[in-house]
């Protein structure tokens, strides 16, 4: 059996709501890694691989939300991030002939995005701006 994928609290970016999709996605990519299990129907496989890419793009729709509220200005670099692995995804879909290479396809690309994309992409959308001392004091005081 292939390994899982295991969220960490250190996978958090700080943001309660895409934090959650991140988990849940987790969960996800750990039900693809499961679907060359002999046991398991060509239809539930084909619900799986469903949930996910749905989920995935209803992620990266809420996610590029959050990033034009917080005006975050590596937006352009994220959505061209996000277009690249549903075209990718969308690769995966239309060229696997079968259940096992569709499994082995979608779990190099879940277990890239997941980790790689989340660890080096997402972080940035989490962390806190500083804000100077000075603009502290000024923004506490009434003119």
């Amino acid at each position: 059996m292939r390994r899982r994928l295991e969220w960490k609290d250190e996978y958090r970016i700080g943001n309660e709501s895409i934090d959650g999709e991140h988990e849940k996605l987790f969960a996800l990519a750990n039900e693809v890694f499961r679907i060359n299990n002999p046991l398991m129907s060509a239809g539930r496989i084909r619900e799986i691989v469903k949930e996910l890419y749905e989920y995935m793009r209803q992620h990266f729709k809420n996610e590029e939300e959050h990033m034009e509220k917080i005006s975050y200005s590596g937006i352009k670099i994220q959505k061209e991030g996000h277009e690249a692995i549903i075209n990718e995804m969308n690769g995966v879909l239309k060229s696997s002939s079968n259940f096992i290479q569709l499994e082995n396809m979608l779990v190099e690309v879940m277990e890239e995005w997941l980790l790689t994309h989340i660890l080096r992409e997402d972080m940035k959308i989490g962390k806190p701006v500083e804000v100077p001392e000075e603009a502290k004091k000024e923004a506490g005081s009434t003119t």
